[in-house]
């Protein structure tokens, strides 16, 4: 079983997500959980960004247009950084910005 650990980030934009939205995060959780590398999520590390300690931050698809990101922390746990618009998950994969997502 996979240990996750959502950011402040992660939960506030979980918490502003439509019923519906919200339900694709936490199913993509759910096969992440099973499959990390579940191919339908496309997961993927992010380009020119990195967590503290430098290291490397990844994206995973949670819809056509939904993405979250995410990077390993202390013992194999996943730190859950936030959940967002594509490209604006793309801009900063850890803030994306104080707009909507």
């Amino acid at each position: 079983m996979t240990t996750f650990e959502r950011t402040d980030e992660f939960k506030a934009r979980l918490a502003n997500k439509s019923a519906i939205e919200a339900a694709a995060v936490i199913a993509c959780l759910q096969k992440m959980d099973a499959n990390l590398r579940h191919p339908g999520q496309a997961t993927h590390k992010v380009q020119r960004h990195q967590a503290p300690a430098g290291k490397p931050i990844f994206e995973t698809k949670v819809t056509r247009s939904l993405r979250l990101t995410f990077h390993y922390g202390e013992g194999g746990k996943i730190v859950l950084r936030t959940n967002c618009q594509h490209d604006r998950v793309l801009s900063s994969p850890w803030r994306p910005g104080p707009y909507a997502c």
